[in-house]
């Protein structure tokens, strides 16, 4: 399986995979930010993260609302007559807008944004997993206190529970054509990347994107950035999810954007950098 995940210690909140720890934390999404947002992310990269670790950051546009819708219509629903019909007609018309535009002539769908960090380090890094562990642990606490300083994190934030990443990467790879997503609960015996693919889907890896097919139908299908801007400012993050001046640039499906690094050792560092000059 191309999917590392394995099992999930509940006591750390770490997941253990086929050869590394890792965890997840679900963030805030950040759509600007000022000069001290940009100064405590950069010396968050540039400072605070450790050698040989593997970082990721993603936005996803879910199509999965209907949870949110129902908060709002079922405790109008159980009030019966005039207010049941109002709330079943007014989800309706919201999740009629998760596949198609809202408004005639827009292309206006309805997603919920959603963002998450998660950081993994090779059982190659140290001897003694245990350390590892600890570091793991000690990274990500520092991490949460550096993100609720900027304001990307809280402390009301749920824990990424395995039925949470289970469900989570479930929408991601086995997207649907109608509306509505079945829940899918965590199953201590069986490993963790069991329990998220489709067997009915499949995927095929080119050398330049990847795809992923539901039958004959290609539902995924990935694309890569060429090049990166000289400078990037915080209020561009916005146009990372559409712009809404421009009906040509609005993205109307849900969609996945990742920026992943990895943190080499100093010395390995330097050494590349003298060898480049």
């Amino acid at each position: 399986s191309l999917l590392p995940y394995r099992t999930y210690d509940d006591k750390n909140d770490i997941y253990i995979n086929a050869n590394s720890f890792s965890f997840i934390i679900e963030l805030l999404p950040l759509v600007g930010g000022d000069m001290q947002t940009s100064t405590l992310l950069t010396q968050l990269i540039t400072d605070g993260l450790p050698e040989y670790c593997h970082i990721s950051f993603f936005t996803w546009a879910s199509p999965n609302v209907e949870p949110f819708l129902d908060m709002w219509s079922k405790p109008r629903e159980s009030a019966g007559d005039l207010y049941a019909k109002q709330a079943f007609e007014r989800k309706k018309f919201f999740m009629n807008g998760i596949r198609k535009s809202l408004l005639s002539g827009k292309p206006f769908t309805i997603k919920n944004f959603r963002t998450f960090m998660t950081a993994t380090m090779s059982f190659d890094v140290l001897n003694d997993k245990n350390e590892l562990l600890k570091k793991m642990i000690t990274f990500r606490e520092t991490l949460k206190g550096t993100m609720k300083n900027i304001g990307l994190y809280a402390d009301s934030m749920p824990i990424f529970t395995p039925d949470k990443f289970i469900n989570l990467l479930s929408e991601i790879l086995n997207p649907i054509s109608e509306n509505g997503y079945e829940y899918i609960g965590y199953d201590k015996i069986n490993p963790i990347n069991k329990q998220i693919t489709n067997s009915e889907n499949s995927l095929l890896i080119n050398s330049n994107d990847s795809m992923i097919f539901e039958k004959d139908n290609i539902v995924v299908k990935s694309l890569s950035a060429t090049s990166f801007p000289g400078m990037w400012a915080q209020w561009q993050c916005s146009d990372l999810i559409g712009f809404m001046a421009n009906d040509s640039l609005r993205m109307t499906c849900p969609f996945l954007t990742c920026f992943s690094f990895y943190i080499e050792n100093e010395e390995k560092r330097t050494a590349k950098a003298k060898f480049k000059q």
